[in-house]
């Protein structure tokens, strides 16, 4: 089973590193090197892959 909620709001809010940092269940936390984060949903559908974005944070936040 898939470990989810790893990134707790303080952290997520602490990110500066860019790059993508997992949430887990397919939640992942995208920091661009400008510091923008947006969330992104990682999924399989019909055997490929797929990523879809859910918006902007702190506009969506992890409680959401």
């Amino acid at each position: 089973m898939v470990k989810a909620n790893k990134l707790t709001q303080l952290q997520a809010t602490k990110l500066k590193e860019a790059g993508m940092h997992g949430d887990g269940a397919g939640l992942w936390l995208k920091v661009t090197e400008g510091g923008s984060k947006s969330w992104i949903l990682r999924y399989a559908f019909n055997g490929r892959e797929r990523w879809t974005g859910l918006g902007p944070y702190p506009d969506v936040s992890l409680v959401s």
